[in-house]
């Protein structure tokens, strides 16, 4: 009987290791992730981005843990607890010697799928009473052509993690391009809540240039001396090209002759509102005159050369056309244009001009007849322009430039008694006075009877050859010499 039992128990153990095993060996992967450690005198925090097992490349349940023993020591010690912050495996180990060196390792335990060690790794504990020391800063420029504005914020000074008092805050900038800071130092109670704007550049130094890179860095210093200044990361930032503007006169026109007489005085240049005399860019303003005949598409240009700000031309007229000026500036290193609002003149179609004709009937005037200039007045040569028309009957034409640029033309009746000339002009009014008047070949001379020291001394000469036939500008309520 018991050799039948025997017989059957191998036949049924011969049957179960005959039968094929369906469940085949799964594919089982460990993952260390990358490891931060950071210490005091005695802890040690120990951060990985991850630590997790895959079973056929999908991720399974494990449990993390560390191991760590001083390099002297024999014995590991084991700990099991840790944390999760944003999803990372922060162990946090406490009790240990100052200013040793451990060693470390994590395992991750699979449970049927088994364990697995990570590589090795070290770490040294701070010296007793060493204190960690940071800062933090950040900076967010706003930066225009020739200055920025720095907004500081998060500004602070750490000792283990606590805010301590600022002393100081110092701001440095530099081209990128070379080596040279540019630095100032601010009160640190200047910062609030941890913030703080400043403007670049600092007073009394260069404005930034146009569309260039720069670096900026912060150093912090703390009211506590046992602890030394800081200094943080660099920033970068760029400035853009400057908004240039202008402050431009419409142009006064007058005609002289076949040209058009004109001008602009106290041109104003500014870049991001910084008069261009106070920023030199490198790049040389240039004035222009734009003139067309009205209504045309084209613009013609001339550029001309400025005086303190002051800008003149002749441009070429043709009779009977209306043109329209404008005055232009090209500026900065985008080479803008800015222009004024234009004016207009309208130049008279006139074939045969002719000056003006004096009146008649006034005296004789035969012996001064003829064309005079002003060369001399009160013993001195004129700072201002005087032209006498006089005919032999009587009449007599005023040219004049004294108060502008404009000529001022006035037509009057005349009369010689006893070596005295008197007038009155075409609208009524009579001369200021009366002249003394004796001639020499072709030298006049006039003394005006109520004021001896009123000298006038004329010379023989022609008009000029743009002299206008009427006068060059609207109003006529002006001095007159006579």
């Amino acid at each position: 009987m018991k050799r039948y039992l025997y017989i059957l128990l191998a036949a049924v153990a011969m049957v179960v290791a005959c039968e094929p095993n369906d469940e085949p060996n799964p594919n089982v992967s460990f993952y260390f992730g990358k490891v931060d450690i950071a210490t005091t005198n005695t802890t040690a925090t120990v951060t990985f981005d991850d630590l997790y097992m895959t079973v056929d490349s999908v991720k399974s349940s494990s449990t993390p843990s560390l191991c760590y023993k001083a390099n002297d020591a024999k014995e590991w010690t084991y700990q099991t607890e840790y944390k999760t912050e944003d999803g990372k495996i922060v162990f946090e180990l406490d009790a240990l010697m100052p200013d040793t060196l451990y060693s470390a390792y994590a395992i991750i335990d699979g449970g049927k799928y088994g364990k697995e060690k990570s590589f090795e790794m070290s770490f040294t504990t701070k010296s007793e009473g060493s204190a960690e020391v940071s800062m933090t800063c950040t900076a967010d420029v706003v930066a225009k052509g020739l200055m920025a504005t720095v907004n500081f914020n998060d500004v602070a000074y750490l000792v283990d993690g606590e805010t301590q008092q600022i002393s100081t805050l110092k701001v440095e900038y530099k081209r990128t391009s070379v080596e040279e800071w540019v630095s100032k130092e601010f009160a640190g109670s200047k910062i609030e809540n941890g913030a703080m704007s400043v403007e670049l550049p600092f007073e009394g130094e260069d404005y930034l240039e146009e569309n260039r890179n720069y670096n900026l860095r912060v150093t912090l210093t703390p009211e506590n001396t046992d602890y030394e200044a800081l200094t943080g990361e660099e920033f970068e930032f760029k400035t853009i090209n400057a908004e240039v503007t202008a402050n431009i006169a419409t142009p006064t026109l007058a005609l002289e002759g076949n040209y058009i007489k004109a001008s602009v005085d106290n041109i104003e240049v500014f870049y991001d509102g910084v008069a261009a005399e106070d920023y030199k860019d490198g790049y040389a303003i240039k004035y222009y005159f734009y003139y067309r005949i009205k209504d045309m598409s084209e613009w013609t240009k001339t550029e001309v050369s400025a005086t303190n700000g002051n800008i003149s031309a002749k441009l070429p007229a043709e009779e009977g056309n209306t043109y329209e000026v404008m005055a232009v500036i090209i500026a900065g290193a985008m080479q803008k244009a800015r222009e004024s609002k234009s004016a207009e003149i309208n130049v008279p179609k006139n074939d045969t001009p002719t000056p003006p004709t004096p009146p008649v009937g006034g005296g004789d005037t035969s012996a001064v007849e003829g064309t005079w200039h002003l060369t001399e007045w009160r013993g001195a040569e004129p700072s201002f322009e005087v032209y006498l028309d006089i005919n032999a009957e009587g009449g007599l034409i005023l040219y004049q430039r004294i108060e502008s640029r404009y000529w001022d033309i006035y037509t009057s009746t005349a009369a010689i008694t006893d070596g005295v000339i008197s007038g009155t002009y075409s609208d009524g009014t009579a001369w200021g006075t009366s002249y003394s008047i004796s001639v020499d070949g072709n030298t006049m001379t006039w003394t005006a009877t109520n004021d001896p020291a009123d000298l006038s001394v004329y010379t023989r000469a022609e008009l000029p050859t743009d002299m206008p036939t009427t006068s060059t500008r609207a109003t006529t309520d002006t001095k007159r010499f006579l």
